[in-house]
């Protein structure tokens, strides 16, 4: 069975949900509400939370606990837990959500607790992008404030197991310290720069879990022209000679300038950005040609503009236009090896059959780092595999699960590779372990317990 097709359809399904983020927001807060149950099952259901309130106090006699010791940080020392005011936060949040949790103190009864499963930090010239990745989404909030520049991201319900990961630094982010406190996970955010915040919570899929999708964007200034003299206005002034006094001072006319300001015309960089912007907003709208035009319209004004250029790829990628295979050499023109540019080259390749000329892309000279560029060497593992190097396919698999091993696309194509060279002692393995976590459809898990019954 083959991996590839899917991996495509995930890819590009993840990039369309990270363009459509939600207009700004400032102070505004939402919570995912389930849908009243129905009349028949009222009592059940309030019966239910009673009984879950009463054995999560009679839990809190018996045992108690403090929690509260901070226990693991991304970079730099831990902070040490405290309230908001205490880090000096506003107090309200600009944007929150998620899924309802019971309260805190019941988390240990009801076993509902969420997992943070990892954090990923993506930059380019203008934007930063938090992904939080979940095995299930949590209540959240996001704070900000202004002064101190620090953005607070307060997760409800949380397991205190924590992943493995590297200090998260950047142009727009100097460090994510991470803390866990009473079930609640805090990760604050210090920046470098005043930032809009935007967030877009991503649905599961084939390769990741349920995550949080947070971009920084720089605050555009307002930038005037230098001050010019529009006009010449003559006003009386009394002076001194040498002799004079200051009853019988000479008087002249001096003139004074009358100073008006002209506002500078906007940068090619900001016609650019405003035209991606309308692309996003007409793609939303599934005025997919307006779409096309706006981002064509973006890079004529700033060629190196990378979202749009990718943007702009992804439409055409979709649509099948072969427009697209100029759009992605002039990008790799102007940003030399780029993986986003070359995965899309590939995916182009494989797309009209050249499932060969694809891999030889991906095999091409520098190779980004496997920890930094995860998707990419996902998308090369699985492309060996569909040019039957099932050994080398396996060996990267493995490579990426040392990473994370919490993917269970990756932990399949890793079982698929062992069986083909005839390993099936692990590859059983592999299939039975790509099942313990959620996000596979339900063809692929029967797929999967199929291949278990017959190894």
């Amino acid at each position: 069975m083959s991996l590839i097709i899917q991996m495509l359809k995930d890819l590009e399904k993840r990039r369309a949900a990270e363009r459509d983020l939600p207009t700004d927001i400032t102070e505004t807060r939402h919570e995912v509400n389930p849908a009243s149950p129905r009349p028949v099952r009222r009592t059940l259901f309030v019966v239910a939370i009673l009984t879950v309130f009463l054995a999560g106090g009679l839990l809190l006699l018996i045992r108690p606990t403090d929690p509260s010791a901070p226990i693991g940080s991304l970079s730099g020392p831990v902070s040490p837990a405290g309230s908001v005011a205490e880090t000096g936060m506003a107090p309200h949040p600009i944007v929150s959500g998620g899924e309802e949790q019971p309260p805190a103190d019941q988390l240990a009864v009801v076993g509902r607790q969420a997992r943070l499963l990892n954090v990923d930090l993506f930059e380019s010239n203008s934007s930063a992008r938090l992904m939080l990745e979940f095995d299930r989404m949590p209540r959240f909030a996001l704070k900000q404030n202004q002064e101190s520049g620090q953005l607070r991201i307060s997760l409800e319900g949380m397991s205190a197991q924590l992943p493995v990961m590297n200090p998260l630094q950047g142009a727009m982010i100097d460090n994510v310290d991470l803390r866990h406190s009473e079930g609640n996970l805090t990760l604050d955010v210090a920046l470098r720069q005043a930032v809009q915040v935007k967030s877009l919570v991503l649905p599961a899929d084939n390769f990741y879990g349920q995550r949080l999708l947070v971009e920084l964007t720089r605050m555009q200034l307002q930038v005037t022209a230098p001050v010019v003299a529009t006009e010449i206005q003559a006003e009386t002034v009394g002076t001194l000679t040498p002799g004079d006094s200051q009853d019988n001072a000479k008087i002249e006319n001096i003139p004074a300038p009358s100073m008006t300001k002209v506002r500078q015309a906007p940068t090619a960089e900001q016609l650019a950005r405003t035209a991606y912007q309308r692309g996003v907003a007409a793609l939303q709208a599934g005025d997919r040609v307006d779409a096309q035009d706006q981002f064509e319209q973006a890079l004529l004004e700033a060629p190196d503009l990378l979202e749009a250029r990718l943007a702009l790829i992804d439409l055409q990628l979709n649509d099948g236009n072969p427009a697209v295979t100029a759009v992605i050499e002039a990008g790799l023109t102007l940003h030399l090896h780029h993986p986003a540019l070359t995965m899309r080259s590939a995916q182009w390749l494989f797309a009209a059959g050249d499932a060969e000329r694809a891999l030889l892309v991906l095999e091409m000279p520098p190779q980004p780092a496997l920890a930094d560029a995860t998707d990419f060497h996902a998308l090369k593992a699985a492309l060996l595999q569909e040019n039957g190097r099932f050994a080398e396919a396996a060996l990267l698999y493995t490579e990426l699960l040392q990473v994370d091993n919490r993917r269970p696309l990756w932990w399949m194509g890793r079982g698929i590779a062992l069986e083909q060279i005839g390993d099936s002692v692990q590859a059983k393995q592999a299939y039975r372990q790509a099942l313990v976590f959620e996000g596979l459809r339900p063809d692929v898990r029967d797929y999967l317990r199929g291949r278990l019954s017959v190894l």
